[in-house]
């Protein structure tokens, strides 16, 4: 996971095109999707970057509304773009800020590729009692949605992050 946090780092800050990033990034945005959101959502939790471009894939923009729903992402929007005639779709994110401090302090990365977290809605009830005002997503049956509503339709899954 720190490599993968650290090459997407790299390729950020240089560009898509130097040390060939382009296409480790686009392997990225299709195996990892939370991952790839995840180092994006950092940079601007670290206000790097005011207005985040991410490579749209379904994947993606599922993480992306569910954010926005939480109110995590203050907006997005999906650009289209030509680039070479080629169609090229990206998605524009902008975090909410309060008097410059981000509203949330951190979104931490639970499942990896190589390790899965799941809970059960046992264990969900005990961690409501634990997590206060923070908010787990979750990816269930249902869909990527809240520790809140994993409780309200009584079901548990595989966590993706922690938002503080």
């Amino acid at each position: 996971m720190y490599l993968n946090a650290s090459l997407i780092g790299k390729a950020l800050v240089f560009g898509p095109n130097e040390y060939r990033f382009d296409s480790y990034a686009f392997k990225l945005v299709i195996a990892k999707p939370h991952v790839y959101l995840q180092n994006h959502l950092h940079f601007s939790l670290q206000q790097v970057f005011k207005f985040n471009k991410i490579m749209y894939s379904q994947h993606v923009l599922v993480l992306v509304k569910v954010l926005d729903r939480i109110g995590f992402i203050h907006k997005f929007l999906i650009i289209n773009k030509e680039f070479k005639y080629q169609q090229i779709k990206q998605i524009l994110i902008t975090m909410f800020f309060y008097k410059n401090t981000p509203f949330f302090k951190s979104c931490c990365i639970v499942s990896t590729s190589s390790k899965n977290v799941f809970i059960s809605i046992k264990a969900l009830r005990l961690l409501k009692l634990i997590l206060g005002s923070s908010i787990v997503v979750l990816s269930t049956s249902s869909g990527v949605i809240t520790h809140r509503k994993a409780l309200h339709f009584g079901i548990g899954g595989r966590i993706l992050y922690v938002l503080r």
